[in-house]
């Protein structure tokens, strides 16, 4: 039987974990974008930091190659994963924090 009590504790628990991780994901990129902009959108190093940038071809639209929507790529398809998601109704107490 579920502990609904301890439940509810840790989903709010992991919950408060994920709502911190959203905000320093967002600082993360807004600090980023300032620093590309101080950089002149190029790499930059001064005394022990190293900015690089790296810049990666595209990805294949395989399901736009014609040929392929022929040919079964199950074979070439990599195990599954599996994802838990926690959501969170929002009340009125949550938006005055």
């Amino acid at each position: 039987m579920i502990n609904k009590k301890k439940w509810y504790a840790k989903a709010e628990e992991l919950y408060q974990v994920q709502l911190k991780k959203k905000y320093y994901a967002d600082q993360e990129a807004k600090l980023a974008q300032e620093l590309q902009a101080l950089s002149d959108n190029d790499s930059f190093n001064y005394e022990e930091f190293s900015y690089k940038k790296v810049e990666r071809s595209g990805a294949i639209s395989y399901s736009s190659i014609p040929f392929l929507k022929e040919m079964d790529l199950e074979e070439y398809r990599r195990p599954g994963t599996i994802a838990w998601l926690l959501k969170k109704k929002v009340t009125a107490s949550d938006l005055c924090e």
